[in-house]
């Protein structure tokens, strides 16, 4: 097969086994651990030593990757243990086709003992505590869920020794693998349930024989007993691996080229991904892979997808990332009816075909469609971009992802007719879309059954415009931003700002890039954002404060509620007006929680910290401040009015002073920064001298500047002694 070059199959493993139980079923499972060893099996067992160079999850997962297969010893013991149920991610994640469960005395328990993690949500009251708990849960059941799935062996402890459990699944006979291994079921998982078994050596020597059996597989995973070296490493040649294509899974590179129709009676797994120099899969190419689950052709300049995609009936997993030259997909896509992910992130699709509609287990879509499809599907004499009722259609689905240039007029009809499907998606809990009107959000905003309210995460644009191929913000600052959990961008907002307010209530992450109009971000309804941790201001011309006190303590009465009492990261940009951060009455616990304040060209900032804001600044770590060119003191009081012994900003650790031609004091006289550790200049011609106010800090261990500054510091009379050794 000219063209394809197989990555190295030559591997090492550690371990054939990775024994992962719960240690309360660690004495009543001794037996077959001694077994298994004694058989000769290299097992690795949680709690045997490890090497502790690194900490000890990163060990086990480790062990995970360097073993053939894992034998998970499923009970209500494991349920209940939070380090099995990582360990069982860690599997899923390392050896998803690799795995044989034991369904351990349960009869039903796994559900008792996992119930104890659904009693801790409803007791939490800490929402990021709450959040990361139910993301956690949600993994743990996922990954139960999963290998619950699994055939394997059901045994019941009882009195009088171990017996085989019934009620779980119909014994299959040894003879019966390897038709069943080809069955609906489909999974590398020993289709195997213990039957009859009546004491425990023939219970471990049916163990032992289910190995032997399974252990039939090259790449990425297993080899076969007699073809594995003593040390463990595997001697195939790369090429004749390709040429018969007979491994369980495949990793290409680089391919240009593929055989026209493969013999691939057990691949599982085919990854052709970066292989950019494939522009073309042969018509007959996927008609022998009959128990294929995931495929991967992404970034690959693939323009078509062969018809004999439809004889891949058995796959779950299908990506095609950032194939920007495909275009449309054909209507055999619709005889993938077991696909449950879906990733086109990246390209460039004019339309998907009605006969999406099909997909039915779909739990996962990702799409990015062209900004000239309209012409596309004129020309074609189609109507529609997405298919009507597509949604409700593939009413699995739990990730949702829609990807346009934001200045496509034509997204409003089509976006429109998503939102009026979104109540189907009763199990939706991702979400990225991008909305070009606030009116079109706040349709959204009003869908029945609380659809946005109920999302675990999303990232929703809302603002028509124009999409920036350089962006005016440093080290992709924006895509990093948009990509944190329950993120919105509101781009271009004009005039009244009301109708985003439900929407941020719920955000974690608000960008707002020229916002035409504002004059303070208190216009936002700022006392009802609870959730946000992080804000991003770019280009908002007119405003000229971020929150005006006034607003909230005054007008509204709130009872003194703190105002962004949850907020960590601050970060402005280009804003040509802004002349402070906060005017007005301010209450205890504002902005408290404030970590990392960012302040890039603002041209008319003349105020950072006044006294009142500096003293709710207590969790302030970081510092940056760059072209300001009317900032004379980032601390704008009088320290005679003080009282004495006072600390301001307690966990200030860095300082970052950029282009400030006008500063001449640090702190203007005010002991600030206790813990400051590490203050950085660059262009600060005025400032002369650091105060030993400034120099506070006995944690200080570092003056760096970029420039020639340090030289000219007044050091007669000695003012400058408590500099030494700092300076660098």
């Amino acid at each position: 097969m000219a063209g394809a070059k197989a990555e190295s199959v030559s591997v090492k493993y550690n371990y054939d086994i990775f024994f992962s139980l719960s240690h309360g079923d660690r004495n009543s499972t001794d037996y077959l651990y001694k077994a298994l060893v004694d058989s000769g099996l290299r097992i690795f067992r949680d709690g045997d030593p490890i090497e502790r160079s690194k900490d000890i999850r990163s060990e086990v997962k480790k062990a995970i990757e360097l073993s053939r297969l894992c034998i998970v010893v499923l009970s209500k013991s494991y349920a209940s243990s939070t380090w099995c149920l990582d360990q069982l991610v860690m599997m899923i994640e390392c050896k998803r086709n690799a795995i044989l469960p034991i369904f351990y005395d349960q009869k039903g328990r796994i559900g008792e003992g996992f119930a104890r993690f659904e009693e801790q949500l409803k007791v939490e009251t800490d929402y990021q505590r709450k959040e990361k708990l139910m993301d956690k849960i949600q993994g743990w059941s996922d990954a139960l869920s999963f290998a619950s799935d699994l055939p394997g062996f059901v045994l019941q402890n009882q009195a009088d020794g171990l017996t085989s459990d019934s009620e779980f699944e119909d014994p299959i006979e040894p003879e019966s693998l390897r038709s069943s291994f080809i069955s609906d079921r489909c999974n590398v998982s020993l289709l195997l349930v213990a039957d009859a078994i009546i004491d425990e050596s023939k219970f471990i020597q049916k163990i032992i024989e289910a190995i032997e059996e399974k252990v039939k597989v090259v790449q990425e995973g297993f080899v076969p007993m007699e073809a594995a070296t003593e040390d463990g490493l595997l001697n195939v040649e790369p090429s004749s691996l390709v040429e018969d294509w007979t491994a369980m899974e495949i990793n290409l590179r680089d391919t240009e080229e593929l055989p026209e129709n493969p013999n691939c009676p057990f691949l599982l797994k085919l990854v052709l991904e970066q292989s950019h120099d494939l522009t073309e899969i042969p018509d007959s190419f996927f008609e022998s892979m009959p128990v294929l689950q995931v495929l991967d052709l992404s970034n690959t300049s693939i323009k078509t997808l062969p018809q004999s995609i439809a004889n891949l009936a058995e796959l779950r997993q299908f990506f095609l990332r950032d194939c920007i030259l495909l275009r449309e997909l054909p209507p055999e896509i619709g005889e993938l009816t077991k696909l449950e992910v879906f990733d086109l992130e990246g390209t460039k699709l004019m339309c998907l075909p009605m006969e999406i509609r099909g997909l039915h287990q779909l739990e996962r879509l990702k799409v990015s469609l062209y900004r000239y499809a309209d012409n596309y599907i004129e020309k074609k004499g189609m109507e529609v971009i997405i298919p009507r009722s597509m949604l409700s259609k593939c009413s699995h689905l739990k990730e949702l992802s829609i990807l346009v240039d934001p200045d496509c007029e034509w997204w409003d009809a089509e976006v429109e007719a998503i939102i009026n499907e979104l109540p189907q998606l009763r199990n939706l809990g991702k979400l990225e879309l991008y909305f070009p009107t606030l009116e079109l959000l706040q349709k959204f905003l009003q869908l029945p059954g609380n659809v946005y309210q109920n999302l675990s995460n999303f990232t929703l644009t809302v603002g028509r415009h124009e999409q920036h191929i350089i962006s005016s913000l440093p080290h992709n600052l924006q895509s990093v931003f948009e990509k944190l959990d329950k993120c919105l961008k509101y781009v271009n907002g004009k005039g009244n700002m009301d109708g985003i307010g439900k929407a941020l209530e719920h955000a974690w992450a608000l960008f707002l890039d020229r916002q035409w109009t504002i004059e303070k971000l208190s216009a936002f309804k700022i006392d009802e954002m609870h959730q946000l941790n992080f804000c991003l201001v770019v280009e908002c011309n007119e405003m000229n404060t971020i929150v005006d006190g006034g607003d909230f303590y005054q007008e509204r009465n709130n009872g003194g509620k703190p105002i962004l009492g949850s907020l960590r990261y601050l970060s402005l940009h280009y804003m040509k007006n802004l002349q402070r951060i906060w005017k007005g009455p301010i209450v205890s616990h504002c902005l408290s929680c404030l970590e990392i304040l960012a302040l890039h060209t603002c041209p008319e900032l003349t105020t950072i910290f006044n006294m009142a804001l500096l003293r709710n600044l207590i969790n302030l770590k970081e510092l940056i401040v760059e072209n300001c060119p009317k900032v004379k003191s980032l601390v704008s009081a009088d320290p005679s009015s003080l009282e004495a012994d006072s600390d301001f900003l307690p966990a200030l650790e860095k300082i970052l002073l950029v282009d400030l031609p006008e500063l001449v004091s640090i702190s203007g006289g005010l002991p600030i920064g206790p813990k400051l550790e590490t203050i950085i200049f660059s262009n600060c011609p005025m400032l002369k001298n650091l105060s030993p106010t400034d120099m506070y800090s006995k944690y200080m261990h570092e003056i760096k500047d970029e420039s020639e500054w340090l030289k000219a510091l007044d050091s007669s009379k000695g003012e400058t002694d408590y500099l030494q050794g700092v300076l660098l």
